[in-house]
């Protein structure tokens, strides 16, 4: 089986105890494990979801409360104030504003500049950020060397997104020597976190055995890890090896029900292999497959929405209607039907979500965040 793409996935900012909460880190994807690389993530994405939590100074507190009411403009005031007296939380939320315009003009070089004066203090998230930074030249000179220098600095400090990447180097070379064994690594530390492109790569590498011996079974267990944060390519995946028995007992309702989840969101392989399931099942395991399917497909939805409930009472307020509607914007701009342009997240504007991640070979969430707002509008 060959390596493919994973598409994105969201960074969480962490702070320690007591203190607030960075704002939305950033950071870039593209490329696949098997060295075929696209110019590895050259469009640089801020991610735009993290939990605000009380402040330690006064000014980074009232920054972040600014900053969850919609004022940018005051948000940035005050974490500049904060900022310059070499608070670490404040250099970076500076760094996201800058990088994504909240209230100034979008600039890579200052937000660099912020995200830099973070990273030295230790700041994991604006260390991944700085290292994707350098990886795909924005902001600062391309230089692959410091972007590894960066993201091995988050990855030792257990920050999963920047290990995934770091997976991701070492498969393709990226800034080191292509190093398969150093790939598992990376990916089994970021996957045992819950990173959904880390369980699938893994679940990858176990099944060609490249840096791992080659244990099918193991290969099943991340699988389904993944698939069941709704990974369509591991969904597909799985159903595959419950059709072949292949470290797994054989069950064709299994394979079916997980090629099935893969299908809705879109992948065409998955729709070929339903075909061909059907014809093998008796309608009544048809019947059963079909429901339980139904079933998981639900679930996945439910979970989805109850993380989205949380983080809209939660997360800055980019992530509410105000995000929504820049969204739906963005969409109809690029001649997608996401409905009225309200900042609710109706079945339209899910809809729409879907058919742009579809489109650009991404996991079809359907859920709104910053990050797909930049991916829309770079696209």
């Amino acid at each position: 089986m060959a390596f493919e793409e994973v598409g994105p996935t969201v960074m969480a900012c962490k702070a320690p105890q007591g203190a607030a909460s960075a704002l939305p880190s950033g950071r870039c994807q593209r490329g696949s494990i098997n060295g075929e690389v696209e110019a590895m993530w050259p469009v640089f994405v801020i991610v735009a979801l993290a939990l605000i939590v009380r402040a330690a100074a006064a000014d980074l507190d009232a920054g972040v409360r600014a900053y969850q009411t919609g004022d940018h403009v005051t948000a940035l005031r005050e974490f500049r104030e904060a900022a310059e007296q070499g608070n670490a939380l404040a250099q970076s939320n500076l760094g996201v504003i800058y990088g994504l315009g909240l209230g100034v003009p979008e600039d890579a070089v200052e937000s660099a500049k912020w995200h830099r004066l973070a990273a030295e203090q230790g700041h994991a998230p604006s260390q991944t950020t700085l290292g994707m930074m350098y990886l795909s030249g924005l902001g600062v000179p391309k230089d692959e060397i410091h972007a590894v220098r960066w993201i091995r600095l988050a990855a030792s400090q257990g920050e999963a997104e920047a290990q995934y990447y770091l997976g991701r180097m070492y498969s393709s070379g990226q800034g080191v020597l292509p190093d398969v064994v150093e790939a598992a690594k990376w990916y089994r530390l970021a996957a045992d976190q819950g990173h959904p492109s880390a369980q699938f790569l893994l679940g990858l590498m176990y099944s060609a055995g490249q840096g791992v011996l080659e244990d099918p079974a193991e290969a099943v267990k991340w699988w389904r890890r993944a698939a069941a944060q709704g990974v369509p390519k591991a969904q597909l995946s799985l159903g595959m090896m419950y059709a072949q028995g292949h470290g797994v007992p054989r069950n064709l309702v299994e394979a079916y029900v997980w090629t099935n989840l893969a299908a809705a969101q879109g992948v065409d392989e998955a729709n070929k292999f339903l075909e061909v399931l059907e014809r093998r099942l008796s309608q009544a395991a048809l019947h059963q497959a079909r429901k339980r399917s139904r079933d998981l497909m639900g679930n996945l939805q439910k979970r989805r929405q109850g993380e989205s409930a949380a983080l809209s009472t939660e997360a800055a307020p980019s992530r509410g209607s105000t995000l929504i509607r820049d969204i739906q914007s963005a969409l109809t701009s690029k001649g997608y039907n996401p409905g009225q342009i309200d900042g609710q997240m109706g079945r339209n504007t899910r809809a729409a979500i879907q058919a742009f991640q579809r489109a650009k070979g991404l996991p079809q969430t359907g859920q709104p965040s910053a990050e797909l707002l930049m991916l829309i509008k770079a696209h």
